[in-house]
């Protein structure tokens, strides 16, 4: 059976496919990101959204005068597909996996830096010109604060994770001498 993120992915994939072979993948990803924002901040969106009770034509009607006209034909197509096809509760799954997609063909890999302190933007730029130049990417860093750390730093980006944390280092100290 498929999982929610694997039908999200697919369609992400078609839309950025249709979209790039337009040439308006970055205003469509635009488009998906603040219909995904409007969705997350307006509840009577979300529960129109989500409703079942409301008839597919009626939710069709109510997208297109939404969004026609502000929203790219691409991005309305998509909306409109997936009221029809009952799966409106996937819009913030897709604009993220679109958004993963367009960072990639950019050559982008989002950083999390998590840290005990604020750090401040030459420290950041340094971190990310040492990490560009290690791991031969293109990172684009987000920071963190969690006061639990004490100190150090703890950085995550696709499926991997160091932890140079003091926190971090206590508790691997911990599980070493248990």
């Amino acid at each position: 059976m498929a999982t929610i993120d694997s039908i999200a992915k697919r369609y992400a994939d078609a839309v950025f496919a249709l979209a790039r072979e337009r040439g308006v993948s970055q205003r469509v990803g635009d488009d998906l990101a603040a219909v995904a924002g409007v969705l997350e901040a307006d509840e009577y969106a979300r529960e129109f959204f989500a409703s079942p009770v409301i008839q597919r034509e009626d939710k069709s009607k109510a997208v297109a005068a939404a969004f026609d006209g502000r929203v790219h034909e691409v991005t309305l197509h998509l909306l409109l597909l997936l009221v029809r096809k009952r799966r409106e509760s996937l819009i913030a799954a897709i604009a993220a996996r679109y958004a993963a997609a367009l960072r990639e063909e950019r050559g982008e890999t989002p950083l999390t830096v998590v840290s005990a302190h604020a750090l401040t933007q030459q420290a950041i730029d340094a971190l990310k010109a040492r990490l560009d130049g290690i791991f031969g990417k293109n990172f684009q860093v987000s920071q963190r604060v969690d006061a639990a750390l004490i100190g150090g730093l703890q950085l995550q980006f696709g499926d991997r994770r160091y932890d140079g944390s003091i926190d971090g280092r206590l508790t691997a100290l911990a599980s070493q001498l248990l």
